[in-house]
């Protein structure tokens, strides 16, 4: 038995619709919801936690049913992505709040206090913390009540990128060190690979695929879900089978073989692959066989901290990312005539789409 299973649900709204939605989550794990704005995921959230009424299906949580609780009876922990703190009360009430009619909420209040490191922050009101301290207080106030269920909605997404990647972070060790249950939405790729224990990728109401997060990002079941997760998408000319699960596909001048995925079809395939798995070297002038990769030129180069992003046109246009250490020694610029090359173990054949 699961400790949160969702079975079949449909949530119905007057332009919008969540649609047979099924989903399982052990004890001790982080599910993340990960899909882009306006896809249902906070919709889905609200809805585990009692905010609107299932159209059909039902929840279950430690194998009870409570599609039909009130949200105060489902013993839930809710963060929102604006924090909702009360104005008007300290940092110590605010945590309290919950606890108000416990005879141990003084104890429960000093051992989150301490906890989220927040202890000096006690007597302070919202109006006056950072962003990151708002955070804190808000995931403190959720702990307090020793939730069987943790529910955050992009509770980073207002931070600046250094305090959203240090209290993403805190959060991980946090939730591992509590072996604490908790359903998380997001859009941010990298906030869902470092949170997620399983990772379900939804797309206008409908969960499209649920995985661990690396297979997730390196085995999309279609190219929605590949660019999605940040692989690059091409469209082969040609397609040829090899052997069970292989094939060789034509793009553009080069003929790269392929691991096929299930429901491909000629007129549906698409190459996928990570830029990180691109393999660039300067061609100066040299010969090559169609077979080496792609002879492309460098369109432009786009530095992201320790990586550059290098655009390349192929015929096709892609992407590849690379080292800071490898582009010193390489130094690629615009105009620039390389060969990139991919691993047939990187490559894989979706369809464009897959029927749901």
């Amino acid at each position: 038995m699961s400790y949160l299973a969702i079975q079949n649900l449909s949530v119905v709204f007057p332009r919008f619709e969540l649609r047979s939605i099924s989903l399982s989550l052990e004890q001790g794990q982080t599910l993340v919801l990960l899909g882009p704005s306006g896809s249902g995921k906070s919709v889905l959230l609200e809805t585990v936690a009692g905010f609107h009424p299932p159209a059909s299906g039902r929840i279950e949580l430690c194998g009870r049913n409570i599609s039909s609780l009130p949200p105060e009876e489902r013993g839930l922990g809710f963060m929102f992505q604006d924090y909702s703190l009360f104005p008007h009360l300290t940092v110590e009430k605010n945590i309290a709040f919950g606890l108000r009619r416990k005879p141990e909420a003084d104890r429960r209040v000093e051992q989150v206090l301490e906890l989220l490191g927040v202890r000096h922050l006690t007597g302070r009101r919202p109006s006056g913390l950072s962003g990151g301290e708002k955070q804190r207080v808000a995931l403190a106030r959720a702990l307090a009540t020793e939730p069987r269920l943790f529910l955050f909605d992009e509770p980073l997404s207002a931070l600046d990128a250094r305090m959203r990647e240090e209290l993403r972070e805190d959060l991980r060790r946090l939730l591992r060190s509590l072996k604490a249950t908790s359903v998380y939405v997001t859009h941010d790729r990298l906030e869902a690979r470092t949170l997620a224990d399983v990772i379900a990728i939804i797309q206008d109401g409908v969960i499209r695929q649920v995985g661990q997060p690396h297979h997730v990002f390196t085995n999309p079941v279609d190219a929605w879900v590949a660019k999605f997760v940040g692989m690059q998408v091409l469209r082969p000319e040609q397609v040829e089978p090899v052997e069970p699960g292989r094939v060789r596909a034509r793009v553009g001048d080069a003929i790269l073989d392929a691991t096929v995925s299930e429901h491909v079809t000629p007129e549906t395939a698409r190459l996928v692959f990570r830029p990180e798995d691109v393999h660039l070297e300067h061609l100066n002038g040299q010969m090559r066989h169609s077979g080496d990769g792609f002879a492309a030129l460098v369109e432009s180069v786009v530095p992201l901290g320790s990586l550059f992003r290098i655009e390349l046109n192929a015929g096709p246009h892609f992407s590849a990312l690379v080292w800071h250490a490898d582009y010193d020694q390489l130094q690629f610029k615009p105009g620039d005539k390389v060969l990139a090359r991919l691993d047939p173990a990187d490559l894989l054949l979706v369809p464009e789409h897959r029927k749901l």
